[in-house]
């Protein structure tokens, strides 16, 4: 019997063409149908630190609308859901489903025609880095939506941009109008409340 253990050679000529160095939030990204990846982690407020003044005031006048500062893997999530790809699946801090963070990314996306399909909401990072992640899937349009819809392993019906199974009340806003008024009056709250007319 003859077996063949031979070692196929990569096709090194042309990685030229497949392999780029260069700033991901800043250069053009090939169109693909699907994007997976693991940002880099780092909190907000460690950006100018770490990376300096001039390059966060890049990333800041490169993404305008983003307010506050927000973990940095958030631009990857706004960058792939701005390219041409159908499904995405990126792994991020778990602030991602969380305040200033949420809103710059999650948030931004399902207002924009994101679905969440799949997500891990928090979890261990298995690496070096000292951190929980989450790993979020979304697709771009409603005809892309698999048949089952999973939130750390259970079936569910919805993921909002919290990364939870239900209705996303974090836009609900104040009314006006309801300012200064009641709005149960007065309720019982136990039998303790309830006395005697000789008493009162």
């Amino acid at each position: 019997m003859s077996l063949d253990f031979e070692d196929k050679t990569l096709p090194f000529e042309n990685l030229d063409k497949n392999i780029i160095v260069d700033d991901a939030l800043f250069c053009e990204w090939p169109k693909a149908n699907f994007i997976i990846g693991n940002p880099p982690f780092l909190g907000g407020k460690h950006l100018r630190a770490e990376r300096g003044d001039e390059y966060a005031e890049k990333i800041y006048a490169a993404f305008p609308n983003v307010k506050g500062q927000p973990d940095y893997c958030v631009f990857w999530f706004r960058k792939a859901h701005q390219s041409s790809a159908k499904k995405i699946g990126l792994v991020g801090t778990n602030s991602v489903a969380q305040g200033i963070s949420r809103k710059a990314g999650l948030e931004h996306i399902t207002a924009n025609k994101g679905i969440i399909t799949n997500a891990i909401s928090t979890q261990v990072w298995s690496g070096t880095a000292n951190v929980h992640v989450s790993i979020v899937n979304w697709v771009k349009n409603k005809k892309n939506v698999p048949p089952a819809i999973y939130l750390d392993d259970r079936k569910v019906k919805h993921i909002n941009s919290s990364l939870k199974a239900e209705a996303d009340y974090t836009g609900a806003k104040r009314i006006p109008e309801n300012s200064d008024k009641s709005f149960e009056g007065c309720q019982l709250a136990g039998k303790g409340f309830v006395i005697p007319a000789e008493t009162a």
